[in-house]
């Protein structure tokens, strides 16, 4: 690798392009591949001193193992430079390191250390030897923490940051040929292992085990992932520059049918309350409560009801009675008779355990993000209806009657009993595509407001990143029971601003972020997953 870095730090405006899956910063801009399974990317131009980085918007959890497939190409020639890594980091989808011996991911000694794992392909023996370059060979690295120091604490490092010693790879990679790389983790073993295709039939592979979630990201085990790549400012004798360039290969699951997400689950309260036997929904209930309510279930908002244990919904449940707001705070009632709050337990529980579950529902979406396909809530979502219904309940103020609250409330949860039928009571999401399997579909994108959150879902922090036009916003976090648990004030600057939120102290599960800037408002599911 090569780099001529400079006495003094130079901010770059980090110039984004976003598709549907991914935001590239700096040089790195999308290319067409001819393949559509394949998203592909130039990472950096054939010039000097490049640097460019490309970024899937939707964490992934190194709870879980994965596998991605992709296809490399690093340059015509070996007096070219400096390389490609593969990073994993929690700072958002505008990160990007340095250029040169940087590769585009490594910052200088001086700047602050950004939690990261690296896997570097480094073409490039640079100048400053094994502190950079412990072979003049192309090779393969594991680093951490946006460093790219191997062996040496000099040049201002505290100490190197290689996780085990690079290894050379037995072919010059910048032959002008796209070479297949798959890197796969294994989350019981906690290993990474990378295979890189030198020549049809020819492949090389290199691995690191270690518990990367606890000791470089602090536990938090939801990370971003993407590439990132430089050149450096020599060009060799013939002053030549590396095109490099990555292919992330796919096979894209079919979208859902036009206005059909799929077979979703709901529950009565009854079916909520009955007692465990078998395989029944009590049995459900007793199985995965704990983990989806780790501190109970409330519902309300001035005042509330909570139950601490399943028993205690058991207990509470199907609380057939008069529908009517909430006058005190109950805790584990056995004798309360209220069909609202009955109701509110039941879709509480069956957005939670949806949101918290894969296997809950067959569908291709969350019950959470179906909306509502007729009377007062119409157009709204499942949850976006379930918050405002507990501040109904809670004796909040609201626009609506407790009466419009309980009839909706009925109707979700009798759409989808056991999972078996559709009343067709709520719509599929035009042009929805999420996922089940990555929990938030929205991930860390620009959302619609040009505001960014991430990462997401998150161990409990999260940044909020917000341009200059929501300036003295006021940020609002809720429960699922829409109970305030957070409120930010964002403050007046010249520019944008980027505020922490720490939710570390919250309970696994779903919290709605609502911004609020004058007469506009922006409302995004969060996820805290431990």
């Amino acid at each position: 690798m090569r780099k001529i870095y400079s006495c003094l730090a130079v901010m770059l405006l980090a110039v984004l392009y976003s598709n549907a899956q991914y935001t590239t910063v700096s040089a790195a801009t999308s290319m067409s591949s001819g393949d559509p399974n394949a998203t592909c990317f130039t990472l950096t131009p054939p010039l000097m001193e490049q640097k460019g980085a490309v970024w899937n918007n939707t964490p992934i959890n190194l709870s879980s193992s994965f596998e991605f497939n992709t296809r490399m190409y690093f340059g015509a020639t070996d007096e070219g430079a400096d390389g490609i890594a593969f990073v994993l980091q929690q700072v958002g989808t505008t990160y990007i390191g340095n250029a040169g011996a940087g590769i585009g991911y490594a910052l200088e000694p001086w700047q602050n250390p950004v939690p990261s794992f690296i896997i570097e392909f480094d073409t490039w023996y640079n100048q400053y030897g094994p502190m950079y370059d412990p072979t003049p060979l192309d090779h393969v690295g594991f680093q951490k923490n946006s460093s790219n120091s191997h062996t040496s604490a000099t040049y201002g490092y505290v100490s190197p940051n290689e996780l085990k010693p690079a290894e050379a790879l037995n072919a010059n990679i910048e032959d002008n040929q796209w070479h297949d790389v798959k890197f796969t983790w294994n989350a019981t073993t906690k290993t990474m292992t990378v295979v890189v295709t030198l020549s049809p039939g020819v492949t090389q592979t290199f691995s690191y085990t270690g518990d990367i979630a606890n000791t470089i990201f602090g536990g938090n085990s939801m990370v971003y992932w993407g590439f990132t790549a430089g050149t450096g400012g020599l060009g060799g004798s013939t002053n030549v520059f590396n095109e490099q360039k990555v292919c992330i290969v796919s096979t894209p699951p079919p979208p859902p049918p036009p206005g059909d997400c799929g077979q979703l689950r709901t529950q009565t309260p009854g079916g909520w309350g009955a007692k465990p036997a078998g395989n029944n929904r009590g049995a459900y209930l007793y199985a995965h409560f704990d983990n989806a309510f780790p501190n109970g279930l409330t519902v309300g908002s001035l005042y509330t009801i909570r139950l601490d244990e399943e028993q205690d919904v058991t207990n509470f449940l199907p609380s057939a009675g008069q529908a009517k707001q909430l006058t005190q705070n109950y805790v584990n009632p056995t004798n309360l008779k209220n069909t609202l709050a009955g109701h509110l337990v039941a879709l509480t529980l069956s957005v939670t355990f949806d949101a918290m579950d894969p296997d809950f529902g067959a569908a291709g979406i969350h019950l959470g993000d179906m909306k509502i396909g007729s009377g007062p809530f119409s157009g709204w979502t499942v949850s976006a209806f379930l918050a405002e219904a507990n501040k109904v309940l809670g004796g909040s103020p609201s626009s609506y009657s407790v009466q419009q609250v309980l009839e909706t409330a009925s109707a979700i949860n009798e759409n989808y009993v056991d999972g078996k039928i559709d009343n067709h009571y709520l719509v599929c999401p035009t042009a929805m595509t999420t996922s089940r399997s990555l929990l938030v579909s929205s991930g860390a994108g620009m959302q619609s407001g040009g505001y960014r959150v991430g990462p997401n879902p998150s161990a409990g922090r999260f940044s909020i990143t917000l341009p200059v036009e929501l300036n003295n916003a006021t940020i609002v976090i809720t429960d699922a029971s829409g109970a305030v648990v957070q409120r930010r004030q964002s403050v007046h600057t010249i520019g944008g601003q980027t505020l922490q939120l720490d939710l570390s102290g919250r309970a696994n599960g779903l919290y709605m972020l609502r911004i609020v800037s004058g007469s506009k408002t922006f409302t995004q599911k969060l996820m805290i997953q431990k």
